[in-house]
């Protein structure tokens, strides 16, 4: 979902310091996420005791893993894109595209899982213990991936057998004076909603409702059975309740200003240079995102 248009010079024997800058920022940002991320997987199968069941680690060992997938892609792709856009074929442009939409997507249903995973926990406790295993969390992740390609595999088709216009490589849903086909651009902006949109308004609206039928869950059990810790194991181990706040903080952080931004530019003039700036910083915040993750997982371990 990047949208930045700083260009590299080519013209030059050497990249400007702003074209530097930006390779450095990436490389440094690239391999934290990697460092991070393979920390937070390396905690998650040493740490026995780690206060989380099976089930509900296999989330997060999914979400580290297409951390790590995404961005190793991601980034190099994204810095080939901005500086060499005019030389890249159909199917690399359709390489990029699949990055962008179907394995972002995956991320960002990967958060959407450990949300719906918490609500079920605290609606359900008993349906929760007795029926989530982990078969069924591992068939929760699989799924994913299959209806994100739903979606996403139309976009990826339809750039591989299209050659890029204005050398421009990304499909941009949200811009609709570009030439994109009509159909194209129907399914496209459907997918952004589906698949971006609604699931991250989601996990922010859900949150504050989790977090309140757990207190209320805590406070009855706690009085009708005398034992606060009774009441905690009721509603599932309050660390993974307080995993689903980082991970919501780091997706407002992050996500947000770029979906809103994306739904906003088309009413919103700016400068060149205030614009190629405004692009630049929520290109990063998206990225940085897979870095606050693994961050905050360790932070409330």
């Amino acid at each position: 979902m990047n949208n930045t248009t700083t260009e590299f010079d080519h013209t030059a024997d050497h990249a400007p310091f702003s074209g530097r800058t930006i390779l450095a920022v990436y490389a440094a940002i690239l391999t934290l996420i990697i460092v991070s991320n393979t920390a937070a997987l390396i905690i998650l199968y040493r740490t026995k005791n780690n206060g989380y069941s099976a089930a509900f680690t296999t989330y997060l060992v999914h979400l580290f893993t297409v951390n790590i997938l995404t961005n190793l892609l991601d980034i190099p792709l994204d810095i080939v894109e901005k500086a060499y856009s005019a030389l890249l074929t159909p199917p690399q442009c359709a390489l990029y595209t699949y990055v962008n939409w179907a394995l972002m997507a995956v991320l960002v249903y990967s958060h959407l899982a450990i949300t719906l995973n918490r609500l079920w926990a605290v609606v359900h406790p008993h349906s929760y213990r007795k029926r989530h295993t982990l078969r069924l969390a591992v068939g929760v992740c699989c799924s994913i991936w299959i209806v994100v390609h739903l979606c996403a595999v139309p976009l990826f088709a339809y750039r591989l057998t299209h050659q890029p216009e204005n050398d421009v490589c990304l499909l941009d849903m949200t811009d609709y004076s570009s030439d994109l086909s009509v159909p194209v651009q129907i399914w496209g902006t459907v997918v952004f909603v589906v698949l971006f949109l609604l699931p991250t308004l989601a996990i922010v609206l859900l949150y504050p409702l989790i977090e309140g039928i757990r207190q209320r869950a805590r406070r009855r059990v706690a009085i009708t059975s005398g034992s606060s810790l009774y009441g905690r194991k009721m509603v599932a181990d309050p660390r993974t309740f307080r995993m689903l706040l980082a991970l919501t903080v780091s997706l407002l952080c992050t996500w947000m200003p770029q979906l809103i931004w994306l739904l906003l530019e088309d009413w919103i003039t700016l400068d060149p240079v205030t614009q190629d700036l405004v692009d630049l910083v929520l290109d990063y915040t998206w990225t940085v995102q897979a870095l606050l993750d693994p961050i905050m997982f360790i932070g409330v371990f």
